[in-house]
Order: structure tokens, then C-alpha cells, then sequence
């Protein structure tokens, strides 16, 4: 493998957040967020989705970083913004919502989104950065690979 640059960029647009009808905007039967103290203590998300509480999930000490890539359904390390929302000395939220049990996924990350958004004022954009990525090369004195034994692995595409 050779090391080589990767152009990448993702844009992220949050518009009005609705409903898969269009008439009103997803929003939490009851959300708060507030200050978090810093040093012992329970860290992470409880209930919600998939939990013996689908209707409520709380979560302690976690950076706004985390809260946007949730509700964004990307990993954290792809969200950037000042230091405050992440590094070190980066406030911590508990954050605590209510909504009905037969949320989906997509639909608790639509209601997130709107919420950080009234909250936060948020605002996103993308831009493109370079990212340092591998390139998988055959080897000197081609590949080593054979076929499969398994009568039923598909034909060989080369």
C-alpha cells in the first residue's frame, strides 16, 4: 500500500426539519439541555431507540461534537467547528428528551437537528479537505491470490 492524498467534502444542510408529510416539523414532545459538571460521574446515552425506553433518552457529560454527528448519523472525527464544541476545556451538556415510542431512527435524528439548531444557533457548511488516505497496488510479481474452493463464491470478474 502507498500512501497517497484523498480529496473529500460532505455537505451537511439542515433545512426546515418536517415530517414525511410536510405539515408540521419533528420535534420532541419535551427536550432540555443544560450544563453538565465536569469530573466524576456517568458518561453516555440511556434509553431511546432500541432500549426498554424508546420514549426518553437522556445523556450525560457529552460534548456538542457528539450531539451534531448523532444528529447528523456520522462519526464524530468528521465534525469540526471551534474548540469549544470538543477539545479539552469543552463544556459538557446533559441532555434529556421525551418523544413517542414508535420514533425511527431518522426521525430522532430530524428532531435532534432541529433542536440543536433553536438551541445552538447552528450553522453548517461543507468544505473540501485533504485527508491522508491508502491506495491498495498489486505488488511486484502480481498477486497471490487463488480461487475459491466454494463451488457457490461468484466468477472470478477479472
Amino acid at each position: 500500500m502507498r500512501s497517497k492524498e484523498l480529496l473529500a467534502g460532505i455537505a451537511f444542510i439542515f433545512g426546515v426539519v418536517t415530517s414525511a408529510g410536510g405539515q408540521t416539523p419533528l420535534q420532541f414532545d419535551a427536550a432540555t439541555i443544560k450544563l453538565d459538571q465536569r469530573g466524576p460521574g456517568e458518561r453516555g446515552m440511556k434509553g431511546g431507540l432500541g432500549t426498554k425506553m424508546p420514549g426518553r433518552v437522556t445523556w450525560r457529560k457529552v460534548w456538542l461534537r457528539d450531539l451534531v454527528a448523532t444528529a447528523l448519523d456520522v462519526d464524530p472525527s468528521n465534525v469540526s467547528g471551534p474548540e469549544w464544541i470538543s477539545r479539552n476545556g469543552a463544556q459538557l451538556y446533559a441532555f434529556a428528551a421525551t418523544m413517542p415510542v414508535e420514533t425511527t431512527k431518522h426521525d430522532f435524528e430530524l428532531m435532534l437537528q432541529g433542536f440543536l439548531m433553536e438551541q445552538f444557533r447552528i450553522k453548517l457548511h461543507h468544505e473540501p479537505r485533504m485527508f491522508p488516505a491508502y491506495e491498495l497496488v498489486v505488488a511486484p510479481g502480481g498477486a497471490k491470490l487463488k480461487n475459491s474452493a466454494d463451488p457457490n463464491a461468484p466468477d472470478n470478474p477479472v
